[in-house]
């Protein structure tokens, strides 16, 4: 900064420093020139300034908590993962949420949504042909599949429910990370719930540690979890080994 700019700044603020106390100066003349009635109405009228500003601020605020919450909840109904018309045969529809999965297909001409509480059974999920399935026993939905190549999202439930969506050829990976997603929320609902879950009349012992940690890590790697939120619950995870 040249000479005269320098000048020029320290003239500028030496000014406002002399404007400022000669305001100063002239509001204790007129206070002192105030009867105390006067000087009492005043004050009166600052506090009650102050209190507005005061009111005006914390309305704000609560305006603004209001839109965080109600863009909170809009979030939180978006389903994190679904299955649609182009990926699915038949209509059917699959969307997942952190605490649940709702599969909406149709039974004839009847529309049914069947909605699997994580938090209320075990609830898995996985991809492969018709053929894999019937090999493994599972014909639930399969029986009228012509060609075993035929690609399918199997969701089966602890407490016998499920069944098998048949897809489009080409969306076995969009399948199979949607299968992903309901496994590791399943998982990570079935470690907060820390009870024994029931499978098929046997009891089964909550995830461990490491399970629960690899489930964090798909949910993270899918970008569900931040680092952060990552990092903390692995942290705690691992505090408890």
């Amino acid at each position: 900064m040249g000479i005269l700019k320098k000048a020029a700044a320290v003239y500028t603020l030496g000014g406002s420093v002399v404007a400022e106390k000669a305001l100063q100066k002239h509001r204790e003349a007129v206070d002192a020139r105030l009867t105390p009635e006067e000087r009492e109405a005043k004050a009166a009228k600052e506090e009650a300034d102050r209190a507005d500003e005061a009111a005006k601020h914390e309305a704000k605020v609560a305006r603004e908590a209001e839109k965080r919450d109600a863009k909170a909840a809009k979030e939180a109904a978006k389903p994190v993962a679904k299955l649609g018309m182009t990926s699915v045969k038949g209509g059917d529809e699959v969307r997942v949420w952190p605490d649940r999965v709702q599969w909406n297909h149709h039974k004839g001409f009847k529309q049914i949504s069947d909605v699997f509480m994580f938090s209320e059974t075990r609830v898995t999920a996985s991809v492969d042909t018709a053929g894999a399935f019937k090999g493994r026993g599972l014909a639930l939905g399969l029986l009228g599949a012509k060609d075993k190549r035929e690609l399918y999202l199997m969701i089966e439930t602890g407490d016998g429910r499920g069944g098998a969506i048949e897809l489009q050829p080409t969306s076995g990976k969009q399948a199979r990370d949607v299968a992903a997603k309901i496994n590791a929320f399943s998982r990570l609902a079935r470690n907060e719930g820390e009870e024994e879950i029931a499978v098929s009349g046997a009891v089964q012992p909550t995830a461990s540690v490491p399970e629960q940690i690899k489930a964090l890590a798909e949910l993270h790697d899918s970008g569900i979890l931040t680092d952060e939120e990552f990092l903390a619950k692995k942290t705690e995870l691992l505090a408890k080994m």
